[in-house]
């Protein structure tokens, strides 16, 4: 009975393992991400020369830790939802980075940029 057993487990390996598919799959990610970044047209809306958002970008670089909070948001492509609360989500790492409250001096010109995104650059940053 003992050898029985001994011969019917290499058995069961070779036929189960004949059927194992170990060929490495690529699943594509099908949800946007944050990560996304922000597109080239929507930057170009936002810091460009004479563009609609530069007199907000220039106030926001002249602040402290606004240059560092815009460009997280710029690389998480947190200008691209239309909804705030969706913005929020996406902006919050950066808002934490920072330690953003309702004092910090770079309050005013964080929500100027944001204001400009959604209603001069709207057809180059928001995306949904």
């Amino acid at each position: 009975m003992t050898l029985g057993r001994h011969l019917l487990l290499p058995l069961a390996v070779l036929v189960f393992g004949a059927c194992v598919d170990t060929t490495p799959i690529h699943v594509e990610e099908t949800h946007k991400d944050a990560g996304a970044g922000t597109s080239a047209e929507c930057r170009e809306c936002i810091m460009g020369e004479g563009q609609p958002c530069r007199s907000a970008y220039d106030q926001c670089l002249a602040l402290p830790d606004c240059p560092e909070f815009h460009q997280c948001v710029l690389e998480r492509g947190c200008y691209s939802p239309a909804a705030l609360e969706d913005r929020l989500a996406c902006g919050q790492p950066c808002i934490d980075s920072i330690h953003l409250t309702s004092s910090h001096p770079a309050l005013p010109a964080i929500l100027a940029l944001n204001d400009c995104s959604q209603r001069d650059c709207r057809a180059q940053c928001i995306t949904e």
